[in-house]
Formats: C-alpha cells, sequence, structure tokens
C-alpha cells in the first residue's frame, strides 16, 4: 500500500462490507480484502483476501467508483458502466444471480448515458440520462 501512495495520486475511493477500492488520478483500480465472490476481480481459493493492493484490470478510463456490500461499480469515460463481485441478489445488472469475476458491461436499454453510480449492502443504482 505504502508504495502505491509514493507513486499515485488519487481520485475516488470506496469500501465495502470486507473489501476497498482505490482508484487513482491516472485512472488505474486497486482492490483490497475478500476475493471470495469477485470483489477484487478474481477468485482466489487458496488465498480469501489480499491485504495488499491488487491491480483490477478489464476496465478503462475509470471515472467513479463505488462499492456495495460485496460487490462494485464503476463508471467508465464513454458513460458506460461495469459491475463485479457479488450477484446473489441480482444487483450486478447481469440479469441473474451469479458472482462476477471479472467486470461485466452491464448493457441499458436504449439511448442513454450513465451520469452517476451508487451501491449498498445488496442492491445498485444507476442514474441515466437518455441520449
Amino acid at each position: 500500500m505504502e508504495q502505491i501512495i509514493k507513486d499515485h495520486a488519487f481520485r475516488d475511493i470506496s469500501a465495502g462490507v470486507h473489501h476497498s477500492l482505490l482508484l487513482c488520478a491516472d485512472g488505474t483500480l486497486y482492490g483490497w480484502g475478500r476475493t471470495d465472490s469477485g470483489q477484487l476481480a478474481v477468485l482466489d481459493t487458496q488465498e480469501m483476501c489480499r491485504t495488499v493492493p491488487t491491480q483490477i484490470n478489464g476496465i478503462f478510463e475509470v471515472r467513479k467508483i463505488c462499492c456495495g456490500g460485496n460487490h462494485n461499480l464503476a463508471l467508465v469515460g464513454d458513460g458506460d458502466v461495469y459491475s463485479w463481485g457479488y450477484g446473489g441478489m441480482m444487483q450486478l445488472g447481469n440479469e441473474n444471480e451469479a458472482d462476477e469475476v471479472k467486470p461485466y458491461h452491464i448493457k441499458l436499454k436504449g439511448e442513454r448515458k450513465s451520469l452517476a453510480v451508487a451501491a449498498g449492502g445488496q442492491h445498485s443504482v444507476i442514474l441515466v440520462k437518455a441520449a
């Protein structure tokens, strides 16, 4: 953690029940804490918890992050939203109750642009504007 703090300026930080995310000014995303439901975009059965920040790959130009209880949302530069982690209450927008170990691109119906994201214990909200 100390090396990441020395090397990066920060844009955003968010915390869930057992994990946290850190968004650097350059758009790099890091997470630490539990991995059992894919909260850090990895599923590690050997190491259920990461104490050192792990870079989260698979999404780019991240502008905003939000942790729910055991899931995450990221708003990216073009207004798209990605989700990953625990999905048992359909909070990932993937149309099922499955966990997502890698960032899942939420596809909005119609011509819409996402403006903001928020997440709670077992729910998510995306504020959208019709294009």
